[in-house]
């Protein structure tokens, strides 16, 4: 399925930034954009172990979930990391959600990794639904996270899906979600990558058919030596089909940060619709930012744009705080969280909330 769904076609700039493997010196390394990379010789995957993860999901009572043993198969298109992930997971996690499912009840999924986590999760979303899930990830511990996720939309389907990656600064992470859109269905996935040493973030979506709409939003904040790298990729298989990918970010204290957006519109997908636009704002001269955007259009009948503005802080709105006795310090402050604050509080819950609020303070200190 993966297989046949998968686009192979791609423009120079996005072949640059995409995540490779390179040998270096004895060393393999993860190499992606803004020379950003990830010591796999540290990491060692043959011989890394599995370490405890608490792993809780509260869920409404006509949703089935089962944990059950996986073994690797081989799937198209995946980078070599992808598939060096996928071969040492050995647990997966189903989601199944009912048709008609309209409960107001969210489905949530709390990982906290003490060490090293391969973990492979399937959400299965049935027709005629409305449905929510957050999905939180913390660790503390020295390690890395591996992680696939696999979510099917069915038809007349509407997923809000919000993502919140909050692991500790000794983790490395690289996590992919693979979305299938069908027919009038909608997904809105929220990322919000704030953790980790180093980050790949990867959203595939995939508009199987006709009506289907994707939004893929990525909020990101980067200090300490951080280095991320997101993806958002909106791949039309079908006529009228809408994508819209929006990034807003923040980097500081000489960390780095890589988004990519693309945008493929095949034949098939006549009077199709794909926007995209990233913001990133630099705090200081330390820190790098880049946005890649990429449209490939195979079909003359569709509405396609990007746009990317990076920048530092504007000085009228510091001038505008700082006037009314607010000091420099804290008028930053204001000024990223309002970035941020219009989709933190479309989480609707409080204690995640609360959570966000609490890094970004911590974040601008």
């Amino acid at each position: 399925m993966i297989t046949e769904l998968c686009s192979n076609k791609k423009r120079q700039n996005a072949n640059d930034a995409a995540p490779r493997i390179i040998d270096k010196e004895g060393s393999k390394l993860l190499r992606y954009g803004l020379g950003i990379s990830i010591n796999l010789g540290l990491l060692n995957f043959e011989s890394m172990d599995v370490d405890e993860t608490t792993l809780k999901i509260s869920y409404p009572k006509s949703v089935v979930v089962e944990e059950k043993n996986y073994s690797y198969e081989e799937i198209a298109c995946g980078n070599e990391i992808e598939i060096a992930n996928l071969k040492k997971t050995t647990k997966e996690i189903c989601i199944n959600i009912p048709n008609n499912f309209l409960s107001e009840e969210p489905i949530v999924i709390h990982t906290n990794t003490f060490g090293n986590e391969f973990l492979k999760i399937k959400i299965i979303i049935g027709s005629n639904s409305k449905v929510k899930i957050i999905d939180y990830k913390e660790s503390g511990a020295l390690g890395y996270v591996g992680r696939t996720t696999f979510i099917d939309v069915a038809k007349n389907t509407t997923l809000n899906y919000f993502s919140i990656q909050n692991h500790g600064l000794k983790k490395s992470s690289y996590e992919k979600k693979i979305c299938t859109v069908k027919r009038d269905s909608t997904l809105n996935l929220n990322e919000f990558l704030l953790g980790s040493k180093n980050a790949v973030s990867e959203q595939i979506s995939i508009l199987q058919e006709e009506g289907a709409s994707a939004n893929l939003q990525n909020y990101f904040f980067s200090n300490e030596n951080q280095e991320f790298d997101q993806l958002a990729e909106a791949i039309h298989k079908a006529p009228r089909t809408n994508s819209d990918l929006k990034a807003k970010g923040v980097t500081q204290n000489n960390s780095k940060s890589l988004y990519r957006g693309n945008i493929h519109i095949t034949e098939n997908a006549h009077n199709s619709t794909g926007f995209q636009k990233a913001e990133i704002l630099m705090v200081d001269k330390l820190s790098q930012a880049d946005a890649i955007p990429q449209l490939l259009i195979d079909n003359n009948e569709v509405a396609c744009s990007h746009a990317v503005a990076i920048g530092r802080i504007d000085e009228e709105k510091l001038f505008y705080f700082m006037s009314r006795g607010i000091s420099e310090e804290d008028a930053k402050k204001a000024i990223i969280q309002g970035m941020f604050e219009p989709e933190i509080e479309a989480i609707e819950i409080k204690k995640y909330q609360d959570i966000i609020y609490k890094k970004l303070t911590e974040k601008t200190k």
